[in-house]
């Protein structure tokens, strides 16, 4: 896993095409916005996760 730090506004790009941004950090919470291409899907992992928990499969097979 690479970590890094980044202040509002900052962005890192992820391959061509992926541009992830903080668009804002308080109160312990960070927002970021993603631009990707329509082809690229963008999905939280927590609601996968809990969709396939739902489900009654292991949530390591998503």
């Amino acid at each position: 896993m690479l970590v890094l730090s980044r202040k509002e506004q900052q962005e890192i790009m992820i391959g061509e095409k992926v541009i992830v941004t903080v668009v804002k950090v308080a109160a312990g919470k960070i927002k970021l916005g993603i631009t990707a291409p329509n082809s690229v899907k963008v999905r939280r992992l927590d609601v996968l996760q809990a969709g396939t928990m739902e489900n009654g499969e292991d949530s390591h097979e998503i």
